[in-house]
């Protein structure tokens, strides 16, 4: 089905038997994978309905599957459609670039999606670096999704949320960036203090960040620890 047009495609559907709804190409693209992409979001509901289980979970010859495209393509209504019809393993998917869906659902400011996600995805892929060495935590830090990042910060380990990215960035540095105060405040208390101090790419500090944005408790904070 290649129909771009919304109210055509839904016309195509009804006609539709059920091998047709669940044909894919020679690249693995479902109908659904190929309306997600032409962001035609009733089509895909209409189609999630109609569809086999095993088609709503097929991934394409690039990686990528249905809810990987809806996350990527910011439509909120189809991913949390699809979420509670994915298999584990699809959940927890990431592609070539180690980007998973979770990834792509902050990168939108998806925030739905998103605390759905956290609470189906396992541990380790939640703490997935991408290719920048971004984990979500970094995105929802960037992004300024405070609910986002308390969410995160409840399932992950001290580990990743120290993880610094190709920028030299940690959660941290991004959370004192965007002036989000408590996060910044409960990473402090978590992280340990040589990762508080890091510098990043442009050789500064989250305390430097903290002071320029005016942050006085994080800035109190920051040289509490220094102390210890």
């Amino acid at each position: 089905m290649y129909e771009k047009n919304s109210i055509k495609a839904l016309e195509i559907i009804d006609e539709m038997t059920k091998e047709e709804i669940n044909y894919y190409d020679s690249n693995n693209n479902s109908n659904l994978i190929i309306a997600c992409n032409y962001e035609l979001e009733d089509v895909c509901i209409k189609l999630i309905n109609k569809m086999s289980y095993d088609m709503i979970n097929i991934r394409n010859n690039f990686g990528n599957t249905a809810l990987s495209y809806a996350c990527g393509l910011n439509m909120s209504k189809v991913a949390l459609r699809l979420i509670p019809l994915m298999t584990s393993e699809n959940i927890n998917y990431y592609n070539k670039n180690n980007i998973t869906a979770l990834h792509l659902a902050c990168e939108n400011n998806m925030i739905d999606v998103c605390r759905l996600l956290i609470l189906k995805m396992n541990r380790e892929m939640i703490e997935l670096e991408n290719v920048e060495g971004n984990t979500a935590l970094h995105i929802a830090c960037r992004n300024n999704l405070e609910e986002i990042a308390m969410l995160l910060l409840s399932k992950m380990t001290l580990n990743s949320i120290e993880k610094v990215n190709k920028k030299r960035e940690t959660a941290l540095i991004l959370a004192t960036k965007n002036r989000m105060e408590e996060i910044a405040i409960i990473l402090i208390s978590m992280m340990m203090n040589k990762m508080i101090k890091i510098e990043d790419n442009r050789k500064k500090t989250a305390l430097y960040y903290a002071e320029i944005n005016n942050i006085s408790r994080v800035i109190q904070k920051i040289k509490e620890n220094n102390k210890l």
